[in-house]
């Protein structure tokens, strides 16, 4: 049957149907590579493109679950079984880039019948962003250029993690042209009613994510699956789980305990449910409609139909009271927007006011490692030197040094050079530490910056973005201008997603220390002035309207001067650089050692 099923011409199967027919996983792109097979919740969503008067679909899922697979089986269909242009829209020319290399290419050679469709290499103009055959041709573009998001209509249109894609799209001049999805659409026009979009994205933030808006336009289809005991079908939903302990702030349980007490809860007969109580795995599913006055089809799928249920909660209660972390669960696990009503700028009086066990200058004794984070202004560098054990910061001292930080010769660089290589801290049995590495804003006078950054191995540059999604982004190379010529100094620099840091900063300064302090707690020394505090709560996260009209989170200055904050940023995303929040207990107590016996030999450790 499947040997007669293949032979059949593409126009007479499926989606699902031609997938496995035809797919191919490569080795690069799949833990499981070889012929597909669907799984039982996946036909409804690929066989969607096959519904008849469907113009759009919606894919709003967690991480693994193969969304990416589906995608590329419908790219797929739509080269080989219908004629016209597709446009494969991703965050960026650089992911698309890399999309094109890493993940089209293999399945372009290890899928049969996609590759006698589009011809190998350049042949007939093929380019890594561009292919083309008889009957059609594919491009990939991000999602922030307007001129070759619109230079193409076409009327079939892919769009993968739509919440990372920029929101407005500007021309080759800078100029604003509008929201990109609105352009691709507004040129689709002309193919109506032969076209079919395809979106899909794990969702950010509740009142700014695009995949959610659309979602809630769409007839929200969620899979059920039936109870094994009482066979009565329901959503595996996040309110529906429980464990020994839940809601419980004092509850003293280990995680192994808890880990081990989690369930499901069955809205029919009540009974505990566990993932090891389904007969197969992921379970059989059935789409229900939520909405059915919804405008197009839209899936919504967490993870706990395909991954572990253990290793899904583990990750949650490692989470913890981090709602950065937390943030990152709720997107990647259950596949939902994350909601900001939790986070606010702590009082800055209250941190002054908390009870201090070290002083300004000194080094507690847990401290392994010293971080430092710089902020530069055009009259001045700002300073802040934190201590490090795992994930716990104590902040040591912050210094202002003054000068002409635009003169690369001025004496500012070289008193900060000082601090970095000369300066230490002592901590109590007598051993001193020197800072480890140092994050150094290279926005502001970058050039001098970068001059600065070039010979120092203990300097890392770093930038801010306005992304949501992640703390650090892969680095960059590190470009300055000298003499009208635009030159590399040898070093990368980091961006940053200070939207994020900022969240997980304040949210660790909200901490309760009612039982000792979290594992993710900051502290501060005695002696830091009013205005240091100040400035580390002067800034608020408040939903404000980009020019499109569009909601979108923001963080805005409620005190004049926020270098204490900012220092404190960069920190926080050195820890990440470095992967300190990786390392071991073990490597933390080899460090520590090699530490000491560096400060027997009377030399300091980093």
């Amino acid at each position: 049957m499947k040997l007669m099923m293949s032979l059949k011409p593409p126009l007479d199967l499926s989606v699902s149907e031609f997938a496995e027919a035809h797919r191919v996983l490569s080795v690069e792109d799949s833990p499981e590579p070889g012929k597909f097979k669907c799984w039982p919740f996946q036909v409804e969503m690929m066989d969607v493109f096959n519904e008849p008067d469907t113009r759009m679909a919606l894919y709003m899922t967690s991480a693994q679950v193969s969304k990416t697979t589906l995608l590329f089986n419908m790219l797929m269909y739509m080269v080989c079984a219908r004629a016209g242009g597709i446009t494969f829209m991703l965050p960026s020319e650089v992911i698309a880039r890399d999309y094109s290399k890493a993940r089209f290419s293999p399945m372009l050679r290890d899928c049969k019948q996609l590759a006698e469709k589009i011809p190998p290499g350049k042949t007939n103009g093929n380019t890594i962003l561009y292919k083309q055959w008889s009957t059609g041709f594919l491009r990939f573009v991000g999602s922030g250029n307007a001129d070759k998001l619109c230079s193409f209509p076409t009327p079939w249109l892919v769009i993968d993690e739509l919440d990372r894609c920029e929101v407005v799209a500007r021309n080759s001049a800078g100029i604003v042209e509008g929201n990109s999805l609105l352009l691709l659409f507004e040129r689709m026009k002309r193919f109506a009613p032969r076209t079919f979009t395809l979106m899909t994205s794990t969702p950010s933030i509740k009142d700014t994510s695009q995949i959610y808006e659309y979602w809630l336009k769409s007839d929200q289809r969620l899979p059920y699956v039936s109870c094994p005991y009482c066979e009565y079908e329901q959503f595996l939903s996040w309110d529906n789980f429980s464990w020994e302990g839940k809601g419980d702030k004092h509850c003293t349980l280990s995680q192994h305990e808890m880990m081990e007490s989690f369930h499901f809860v069955c809205k029919g007969c009540s009974k505990k449910i566990r993932d090891k109580d389904f007969e197969e795995f992921p379970p059989s599913t059935r789409w229900v409609l939520q909405n059915k006055e919804g405008e197009f089809p839209g899936f919504h799928i967490n993870a706990f139909y395909t991954n572990s249920w253990q290793e899904n909660f583990k990750k949650y209660l490692d989470a913890g009271q981090n709602q950065a972390k937390m943030m990152v669960w709720w997107n990647t696990t259950l596949g939902l927007p994350y909601s900001f009503e939790a986070l606010a700028t702590p009082d800055w009086q209250d941190l002054q006011d908390r009870e201090k066990f070290y002083k300004r200058g000194s080094v507690p004794k847990q401290v392994v490692i010293l971080l430092a984070g710089c902020d530069v202004q055009h009259d001045r560098v700002e300073i802040s030197v934190a201590g490090v054990i795992k994930n716990q910061f104590f902040v040591i001292d912050h210094h202002v040094i003054p000068g002409n930080t635009h003169n690369a010769d001025d004496e500012v660089w070289e008193n900060l050079d000082d601090l970095i290589h000369q300066a230490t801290w002592e901590k109590p049995d007598g051993t001193k530490l020197k800072i480890h590495k140092m994050a150094i804003d290279s926005r502001h006078n970058t050039n001098a910056v970068g001059r600065f950054a070039r010979s120092r191995k203990k300097v890392i540059p770093v930038t801010g973005t306005g992304i949501w999604t992640d703390k650090v982004l892969p680095a960059k190379k590190f470009e300055i201008k000298i003499n009208g010529r635009i030159m590399r100094i040898g070093k990368h620099r980091y961006p940053l997603g200070v939207n994020l840091i900022k969240m997980d900063l304040y949210g660790r300064l909200n901490l309760a220390t009612e039982d000792g302090l979290p594992s993710e707690y900051i502290s501060f020394p005695s002696g830091l002035s009013d205005e240091y505090y100040k400035q580390v709560c002067g800034e608020v996260c408040e939903l404000t309207e980009d020019s499109e009209g569009r909601a979108k989170y923001k963080w805005i200055k409620k005190y004049p001067d926020v270098e204490g904050l900012d220092c404190l940023v960069y920190i926080l995303g050195l820890h990440t650089i470095l992967n300190l929040h990786k390392w071991s207990d073990e490597r933390w107590r080899l460090v520590n050692e090699l530490r000491l016996k560096e400060a027997e030999k009377g030399t300091s450790f980093f």
